[in-house]
């Protein structure tokens, strides 16, 4: 009779697990009083003539595992005798196993064989001794404990009874299943929002160099064992195995109340323009990542919790400026999360099989401290477009070291932006990557003073010198996509009301720098929405800034210089004061 088995771990080969167990020898048996019952029947045959475990032999049987225990396969069971497990308890499992089957759940998810089955099966022969402490891998893949007197806290009313496929204990009640942190997402009601979000990203991947292979048929190779391993790339990719039996998490985790608040919110952070591909599925899927990004931790890298959790989202030091371009950003880093308002304070703590489940009726996990980042835009490495008639190609602005203003400038290096005639005003783009909607965002552009360009005797007499320094002058303007995909080009930013220069300055809309002799940051605009994202877009979601510069409005009353070097650009999220 062909039959399939899946299991989520690599199991072994059921040739080599029963020549193991014919190789016991008289001592092994001796030492472990291993018991051999009636004539060297099945698992199956002692469970089913038992009893007192009908029970349990029916639930087995309504559940398609009697193939299982009447084959060559070498299990050990632990069979919960009928004072452990009711008539109605058993008729239970066996309903819940017909309605994930109705539902087209996957055996490997189907609740009476995942928590209730294989919870009390594992492969190969396990004995007790006066000396067994030790923990016994389950068909599920947990873990439990198994002493020389009981197995996962139930006592055994009998043990060690030997049948040909196996070894057979009998407990005072069933084993307790032990949700890990992601099996609990599902199996708690007020959790069920983040868990239908992750467990659609759920696949079985059948792995055939892994598994037991029974014939072919009809040129088909068909499998006693197919050995399947659940993958979800939300978890591998962004978040950590909460899934893993092998590992220590904990993670935050908001209610379905505090979910269903939080989702518009950070929906609309996420909002792409109207033709982007697939723009409802990022829509959908960024502003979720995004809340639940910077919630997981690790136990190897948080050996104490109370100074400060580092998620499996955070930056190791070392290359966070590399990342960030300082190293001091410490974003997915939470400083006192057990203090009033920090990111574990308020939540209800649940034991999980690998480690903590935090259920957080209120949110306290900042998106400035996730998400919501500064973005550094450096000008050499994010310039796209340039007035090709008025601009020479701009080139690299990369000092040596012993450049007064060295250390000062971002990466060492700026973009240097050259007139190719002698009467242009020209123009340089640079975008802005990763940029959120509906985010207020303080920008800032940072230009390098080109006094040291023009004279080195300034630079070398350290600012003495009869070589005037003068103020850059430039316009910038925004572009980026409306919500229905065309571009805005037009919004150049005013601030002479806000600056009142009065003569000679109020010719149009300038900016100028204040203090041309050193390194000069200028605020473009404060808490400027832009109305659509290109967060994870790349260059297809282009937003820029447009920088021109206007030197020539000035050049008569001596009031400006013809060189531009930018440095960066900076879009801080806002904060009231």
């Amino acid at each position: 009779m062909k039959y399939n088995m899946k299991y989520t771990k690599v199991l072994g080969l059921a040739v080599a697990a029963t020549l193991a167990f014919g190789a016991c020898s008289d001592d092994w048996d001796e030492h472990y009083d291993v018991q051999q019952i009636g004539n060297g029947g099945t698992l199956w045959e002692a469970i089913a003539g038992d009893e007192n475990l009908s029970n349990f032999a029916m639930v087995l049987d309504s559940c398609g595992y009697v193939n299982s225990l009447n084959g060559a396969q070498v299990f050990t069971v632990f069979a919960p005798t009928n004072n452990g497990l009711s008539e109605q308890e058993a008729l239970d499992w066996i309903d819940a196993y017909k309605k994930d089957k109705a539902a087209g759940v996957k055996d490997e998810e189907n609740k009476t064989l995942k928590e209730f089955i294989k919870n009390h099966i594992t492969l190969y022969n396990h004995s007790v001794s006066s000396v067994s402490n030790d923990t016994l891998d389950m068909l599920n893949g947990k873990r439990l404990p198994f002493s020389a007197s009981e197995f996962s806290g139930q006592a055994f009313t009998s043990y060690n009874q030997r049948y040909s496929n196996g070894i057979l204990f009998k407990l005072d009640g069933a084993a307790k299943f032990f949700h890990n942190i992601f099996e609990y997402l599902a199996a708690d009601p007020e959790l069920d929002s983040v868990a239908k979000f992750l467990y659609r990203y759920n696949d079985y991947r059948f792995i055939p160099e892994m598994s037991v292979e029974g014939g072919i048929e009809n040129g088909e190779t068909w499998y006693l064992d197919s050995v399947e391993v659940l993958e979800n790339d939300m978890l591998e990719q962004y978040l950590g195995l909460i899934n893993d039996e092998d590992s220590i998490y904990r993670m935050v985790v908001p209610t379905n109340s505090e979910w269903a608040r939080l989702v518009p919110e950070y929906e609309s952070y996420f909002n792409y323009p109207d033709n982007v591909e697939k723009r409802d599925s990022l829509v959908y899927t960024n502003a979720r990542l995004a809340m639940l990004r910077g919630t997981v931790f690790s136990q190897s890298v948080n050996p104490s919790w109370q100074d400060s959790a580092i998620s499996t989202n955070a930056i190791p030091y070392y290359m966070r400026k590399y990342y960030y371009g300082s190293s001091d950003v410490d974003y997915y880093l939470y400083r006192n999360p057990y203090s009033a308002g920090g990111a574990f304070d308020g939540t209800e703590e649940i034991d999980c099989s690998n480690g903590k489940l935090l259920k957080a009726p209120q949110w306290n996990i900042d998106k400035t401290q996730t998400f919501c980042q500064t973005i550094l835009a450096e000008a050499e490495q994010n310039m796209g477009t340039y007035d090709k008639n008025g601009a020479m190609v701009p080139t690299s602005f990369r000092p040596s070291s012993d450049y007064p203003l060295y250390e000062q400038i971002s990466n060492n290096t700026g973009l240097y932006l050259v007139q190719k005639t002698g009467g242009s005003t020209p123009y340089v783009e640079i975008e802005l990557p990763n940029v959120l909607a509906n985010m207020g965002y303080d920008i800032q552009l940072v230009l390098i003073p080109p006094v040291y360009v023009q004279d080195t005797t300034w630079w070398s007499m350290d600012g003495v010198g009869d070589t005037v320094a003068l103020p850059n002058v430039i316009s910038v303007f925004f572009s980026y996509p409306n919500q229905d995909g065309t571009m805005n080009n037009n919004n150049a930013i005013d601030q002479n009301d806000v600056l009142d220069l009065g003569e000679p300055w109020d010719k149009g809309d300038f900016f100028y720098t204040e203090n041309p002799g050193k390194m000069d940051t200028i605020m473009v605009a404060e808490n400027f929405k832009f109305p659509t994202c290109s967060y994870g877009l790349g260059s297809t979601g282009k937003v820029s800034l447009k920088i021109r510069n206007d030197f020539m409005s000035f050049v008569d009353e001596g009031f400006a210089t013809k060189h531009l070097i930018i440095d960066c650009i900076i879009l801080k999220p806002h904060e009231e004061e």
